[in-house]
């Protein structure tokens, strides 16, 4: 049994090296919507979504994972019967809205087109007053530079909520780094209130929030060490992300939520001695 383990083992370690340079990125190609929601048909789309096999835009056949960049100065159109102007996080933002639950959340002057308002004009967010509007996976933020909290199409950002607990907050974001990038970030409840809030002048415009996910959130699987892409279990998708990470493929910020599930070994370093400890978990070598 030790050797037949050994052999997979073996066997995965070359698979994972010869995919480092497959086209997704490798934070991309370990998301799947099962991690967010325990509805299936929501979770192959998101999957879709994240992994970059999603088309969202009309007028472009390209498709974008997580880890990809938005053009800046292509303006797209997303589908409906209502097309609407827009780049980088609002109309990332809505397309994604759109392609999971068949339904455009507003256009270019802010007008909602959703199924719920969960929550509007609010100077910061919390685990309690998400969870009292029953905000679920999907959910549509859109945040304002307005003082009176209303829709300012150049002054705000867009971003799909993913899941949220008493720590924190995981969204899915375009233009996350301002230049275009789409991302999965994970924040603590201050450091989202500061950084997508505060320090940037802005306050809660609106939550919108489809029925289909409404006051549904599930539990995020952060305490399992090596599951850095929070599925539930320590696999293949895992040990691919901290072998690209242990060989400087892709960097995450020492502070991300990433980063401290990687580092199974605790040294504050992603090596690839975290690399090979998360291998042999994924193969059930080891036991993290």
């Amino acid at each position: 049994m030790y050797n037949r383990k050994q052999g997979v083992s073996v066997f995965l370690s070359v698979m994972i090296v010869i995919g480092f340079f497959f086209r997704l990125p490798a934070s991309a190609a370990s998301l799947r919507g099962g991690a967010y929601t325990d509805n299936k048909a929501l979770a192959a789309k998101l999957t879709n979504v994240l992994q970059g096999k999603a088309v969202l835009f009309r007028n472009t056949d390209e498709t974008f994972a997580v880890g990809d960049s938005i053009d800046p100065d292509r303006v797209y159109t997303w589908g409906g019967e209502y097309p609407v102007w827009g780049y980088q996080c609002l109309a990332y933002a809505q397309a994604v809205y759109y392609y999971l639950f068949s339904e455009i959340p507003g256009d270019a002057s802010g007008a909602f087109r959703a199924s719920r308002v969960a929550l509007r004009a609010r100077d910061a967010l919390s685990y309690q007053s998400m969870l009292k509007a029953g905000v679920g996976c999907g959910a549509y933020v859109r945040t304002t530079g307005n003082s009176d909290y209303s829709f300012n199409g150049s002054d705000g950002h867009s971003f799909i909520v993913l899941t949220y607990d008493e720590e924190g907050i995981t969204i899915l974001e375009g233009n996350a780094d301002y230049n275009g990038l789409i991302a999965v970030n994970r924040f603590t409840w201050r450091q989202f209130n500061a950084g997508r809030l505060t320090r940037q002048g802005r306050k809660i415009c609106f939550i919108l929030q489809p029925d289909l996910t409404a006051g549904t959130v599930k539990a995020s699987s952060a305490d399992l060490p090596g599951d850095a892409d929070q599925s539930g279990e320590v696999d293949s998708g895992d040990a691919r992300l901290a072998l690209r990470a242990a060989v400087g493929l892709d960097s995450f910020d020492a502070r991300s939520e990433v980063y401290r599930l990687l580092d199974v070994d605790g040294d504050g370093a992603l090596s690839s001695a975290d690399a090979r400890l998360i291998l042999r978990a994924a193969v059930d070598l080891e036991v993290l």
